[in-house]
C-alpha cells in the first residue's frame, strides 16, 4: 500500500482528533487570555484600526517573501539532487549560507535600498528558504526506488515526471518545511520592521513599547499571536491534512 493513512486508518483518525482537540484548547486559551487583558487593562487606547492595517501590511510582505522563498527552494532542491557532482558542490554552499546571520546584512541592505526599505523586510523574510530547501532535499534523497522506477516505466519523463511524480512526492515535505518557514518569517519580520523602521505590525508593536504602553503592547502581542493562529488554522492545517494523502510509508 502506498499511503500511510490507508495502512493505519484508525491511528490516523485518532491523531487527527487529538490535533483538533489541542488546536481548540489553544484557541480557547488565547481567547480567554485576550479577554482578561482587555477587561483588566481597559485598553480602549489601542488603535485597532491601525493595528489591523499594519498587520495586513506585514502579511503582504510575508506572503511575497514566502512565494519567492518557496520557488527558489524548489529550484535549489531539484538542482542539488540532479546528480552527485552538483550535489557535492551545491549542498555544502547552501549549508554554509543557511548558517550566515542574515540580520548582519541589514545595514548594507538599508544603504542599498534606502528609498525602498520594504525590500529589506522582504529580503529577511526570504531567508525562510532554508527549512523548505533542506526538507525537500531530504525528501528527494529518501524517495522510494520502486515508485521512481514505476514512474519511469509508465513514461513519466521531463515535465510529465515533474508534474505527476516529483511534485506530488515532494508535497508533504514542502508543506512541513513551509510551516516551519512561515513561523520563522513572522519572527524575522518583527525584527526587520523595527530595525528598518518600516510600517508594519512589528514597527507598531515596537512603538508601543517605546512609548511605555505596556498594557497595550501585551494586548497587541496577544492579538498578533491570535491572528497567526487563525492563519495557521485556515491555511496550513488543511494543507497538511491534504498533503498526507501523498505521504509514502
Amino acid at each position: 500500500m502506498r499511503f500511510s493513512h490507508v495502512i493505519h486508518p484508525n491511528g490516523t483518525i485518532r491523531q487527527r482528533r487529538n490535533r483538533r482537540k489541542q488546536r481548540w484548547l489553544s484557541l480557547g486559551f488565547i481567547v480567554v487570555v485576550l479577554t482578561i487583558l482587555l477587561i483588566a487593562t481597559r485598553s480602549n487606547t489601542l488603535n485597532w484600526y491601525e493595528f489591523y492595517t499594519f498587520f495586513f501590511s506585514s502579511l503582504i510582505s510575508v506572503v511575497i517573501g514566502y512565494f519567492i522563498a518557496a520557488l527558489l527552494a524548489v529550484i535549489l532542491a531539484l538542482a542539488s539532487t540532479k546528480n552527485k557532482f552538483i550535489e557535492n558542490i551545491l549542498v555544502p554552499v547552501l549549508d554554509v549560507a543557511q548558517s550566515f546571520p542574515t540580520f548582519a546584512l541589514i545595514p548594507v541592505l538599508l544603504v542599498l535600498f534606502s528609498t525602498s526599505r520594504w525590500v529589506v523586510v522582504i529580503f529577511l523574510v526570504v531567508t525562510i528558504i532554508w527549512p523548505i530547501t533542506f526538507t525537500l532535499i531530504a525528501a528527494i534523497k529518501s524517495e522510494r526506488e520502486d515508485l521512481s522506477e514505476a514512474a519511469t516505466i509508465y513514461g513519466a519523463h521531463g515535465i510529465k515526471r515533474l508534474r505527476y511524480y516529483r511534485l506530488p512526492d515532494m508535497l508533504p515535505a514542502f508543506v512541513t518545511g513551509s510551516i516551519i518557514g512561515w513561523g520563522e518569517a513572522w519572527e524575522a519580520l518583527i525584527g526587520a520592521e523595527i530595525i528598518a523602521k518600516v510600517s508594519g505590525v512589528g514597527a507598531y508593536l515596537g512603538k508601543l513599547g517605546e512609548n511605555g504602553g505596556v498594557a497595550q503592547l501585551v494586548v497587541g502581542i496577544t492579538m498578533y499571536l491570535f491572528l497567526i493562529f487563525v492563519l495557521n488554522e485556515i491555511i496550513w492545517i488543511p494543507l497538511l491534512n491534504y498533503s498526507s494523502r501523498y505521504q509514502n510509508e
